[in-house]
C-alpha cells in the first residue's frame, strides 16, 4: 500500500481547496484564481443577470471555504499514517467540526432560489442532446438509490452508498468547483459535497429534466 503522509500542513492545504483526497494532499497551494466574469454587456452596458449569478455563487462558495478553515482550528495536528481507519477518522473529524461552525447552515445558503433555476436552464439544454441522453444514462445507472441519501445540509454522504460519475457533458455547463469541493447527482438532485470532510454542503431538487 503506498504510503499517505498527513501533516498539519497538509490539512491546512486541504482546507484551503488545493487537494481532491487525503492522499493527493503532500503539499498545500492556494486556491486558484479565476477571472471574473463580465457582468456588464460590453455593447449595451446593461448588467449581464446571468454573469450576477454566477458571481453570487462564487462568493458563497468563498464563504463557505472560509468557514471551512475556521473549522479546522479545532483539530488535532495529524501524524503520519498509512492507515485508511485513521484517514476516515480525520475526515469525520473535520465534517464533525465543519457541523459545529455552521450549524445554522440550511438548504439554500449556496444554492439560492435565482442561481438554482440559473443552474437548470444550464443543464436542460445539455441534457437533451445525444450525449446529454447518454449521460442521464450513466447517471441513472451509477447512483446510489436516492432513499439511501440523507437529503439535508452538513449531513454525512453515507460510505456505504456509491459516488455517483458525473459526465463531463453535465460538468462542462456548470460552474468550476475548488477541489476540494464536487457535484454529484443523486436522482435527480444535484449535490455540492465536501470531498475531505464527506459531508453535503448543500443541494437542490430537480436538476435534471
Amino acid at each position: 500500500m503506498t504510503r499517505i503522509v498527513i501533516t498539519a500542513a497538509t490539512v491546512v492545504g486541504l482546507l484551503g481547496g488545493a487537494t481532491s483526497s487525503w492522499a493527493q494532499s503532500a503539499a498545500p497551494a492556494p486556491h486558484a484564481p479565476s477571472a471574473p466574469p463580465q457582468t456588464f454587456d460590453a455593447k449595451s452596458g446593461a448588467p449581464n443577470a446571468d454573469a450576477l449569478l454566477l458571481v453570487d455563487f462564487k462568493k458563497r462558495i468563498d464563504a463557505y471555504l472560509k468557514l471551512r478553515d475556521a473549522a479546522k482550528k479545532g483539530l488535532p495536528p495529524l501524524k503520519e499514517t498509512d492507515d485508511p481507519a485513521h484517514i476516515k477518522h480525520a475526515q469525520d473529524s473535520l465534517g464533525e467540526t465543519i457541523r459545529v461552525v455552521r450549524a445554522d447552515a440550511k438548504q439554500g445558503d449556496i444554492f439560492t432560489p435565482d442561481i438554482v433555476a440559473h443552474f437548470r436552464r444550464l443543464l436542460k439544454p445539455a441534457l437533451k442532446t445525444e450525449n446529454g441522453q447518454k449521460a442521464k444514462e450513466v447517471l441513472k445507472d451509477d447512483a446510489p438509490a436516492p432513499e439511501k441519501i440523507n437529503f439535508e445540509v452538513n449531513a454525512k454522504y453515507p460510505s456505504s452508498a456509491t459516488l455517483p460519475t458525473v459526465p463531463s457533458a453535465v460538468l462542462l455547463n456548470l460552474p468550476p468547483l475548488p477541489k476540494s469541493l464536487e457535484y454529484r447527482i443523486v436522482g435527480k438532485a444535484l449535490l455540492l459535497r465536501d470531498v475531505d470532510a464527506d459531508i453535503i454542503v448543500d443541494f437542490f431538487p430537480n436538476a435534471i429534466p
